[in-house]
């Protein structure tokens, strides 16, 4: 964490430090309650950006044999908490096997390792599977430690992710 926070200055009036990630700022000052980016001599108004969101869901196929989707962003605990009802929605709730594309997840938390247990689970009770395919290798990484692989198919092949499931 070092390498991404650094002590940063946060002025009001009476002066608070605190940590500020360095990516972001060199130094953030509020005068007057406006906060104030400053890089070097330049000082400009800060503005709240476009909401940032962690996660996304999308259906690639949704038939009556399998479903497919793609999920995109952190399997963090907030992108857990953006997409895990539709997620359900579309694997365990559906009762069809159901192909989960990670090529757009670029983080695998224990949360995102939880949804992906609890479809399965649910799946394998109406005879049906959840295969993943594509992880990137950080989270090709995150699925080999954690040993999901002996309960649900991983695969690198969409090609072969599809025949699984018609199989």
């Amino acid at each position: 964490m070092a390498d991404v926070f650094e002590k940063e200055s946060v002025e009001k009036g009476d002066g608070v430090t605190g940590l500020l990630p360095k990516c972001h700022v060199s130094r953030l000052k509020l005068n007057s309650g406006t906060p104030t980016v400053v890089k070097g001599d330049i000082a400009t108004e800060a503005t709240p950006g476009p909401m940032q969101i962690d996660m996304e869901l999308n259906v690639i196929q949704s038939d009556d044999s399998y479903t497919h989707i793609a999920l995109v962003g952190k399997l963090d605990v907030g992108g857990v908490g953006e997409i895990e009802n539709k997620f359900l929605g579309f694997t365990a709730a559906r009762k069809k096997t159901a192909i989960v594309d990670l090529y757009g997840v670029t983080f695998l938390g224990s949360m995102g390792l939880r949804i992906f247990l609890d479809a399965a689970k649910s799946l394998a009770r109406e005879q049906k599977k959840l295969i993943l395919v594509g992880p990137q290798p950080l989270v090709g990484e995150v699925l080999e430690a954690s040993g999901i692989g002996d309960l649900i198919a991983i695969e690198t092949d969409p090609a072969a992710a599809v025949a699984l499931a018609k199989s």
